[in-house]
């Protein structure tokens, strides 16, 4: 039951306008770090009349996404990807910065489509490089239906064995909805950032995906189920 979805930016001047400009050859990296991401691009091409590889190939900007997920969305939506960064290096935007080439002289521009919730680490870490980087919120995350009082009922009295957190967002609604997860509860992170969220909070982590994909998450928490927790979750004040 997803706590929170997402939904298009209240205002999508700007991400059509950004696109606009890629197709224009004004940015030479596009930076991707979610499916959602893609989804508002692909809906931002079909709103100029275009399909988003052409928006993408006129431009000649190259393609970079934070891992396999996005990348297997910007594929399945016909771009080609140029960078991904490979199993063996950490996960989410320290993974991407971990192969980011640095800017060539003269600087270079990164449009870098977003969440109105997203950490800055990639900007920032990419500014730090000599890149140019601008950002435009691409989609908004929001709360979803509110959890059925059965759901609830369940969490609270320890029944439901697992909870995926997919970002610090989602550990803040869970909490905020449905309060911390009872002993009996097995927690799994998406990656290093969701992790150090919920330890800020006092939750116990059980497992961390190897990559920052729906599949790995869930193979972490399947993985864990079946061994008895090692202390409870302890919610900071």
């Amino acid at each position: 039951m997803p706590l929170l979805v997402t939904a298009p930016p209240a205002d999508p001047r700007p991400l059509d306008e950004a696109l606009a400009a890629l197709a224009a050859g004004r940015y030479a990296r596009l930076a991707v770090t979610s499916t959602a991401a893609v989804a508002s691009l692909l809906e931002a091409a079909a709103r100029s009349g275009q399909a988003l590889p052409d928006v993408v190939a006129a431009g000649g900007a190259r393609v970079a996404a934070v891992g396999p997920g996005t990348a297997r969305a910007l594929r399945d939506a016909g771009v080609r990807v140029d960078l991904v960064p490979p199993a063996a290096v950490a996960a989410g935007a320290a993974g991407l910065l971990a192969v980011w080439p640095p800017a060539p002289a003269g600087g270079a521009r990164v449009l870098f489509p977003r969440g109105d919730r997203a950490l800055p680490t990639l900007p920032t870490g990419l500014r730090a490089r000599g890149w140019d980087v601008a950002e435009v919120v691409a989609y908004r995350t929001v709360d979803g239906p509110d959890p059925a009082p059965e759901v609830v009922a369940a969490w609270r009295d320890g029944a439901v064995d697992g909870v995926l957190l997919t970002s610090p967002s989602a550990v803040d609604a869970v909490l905020a909805r449905l309060g911390p997860p009872p002993p009996t509860t097995r927690t799994a992170c998406i990656g290093a950032t969701t992790r150090d969220a919920a330890e800020r909070h006092g939750l116990r982590v059980d497992a961390v995906a190897d990559r920052p994909t729906a599949a790995a998450l869930v193979a972490a928490l399947l993985a864990v189920l079946t061994t008895p927790p090692p202390r409870p979750h302890r919610r900071t004040p």
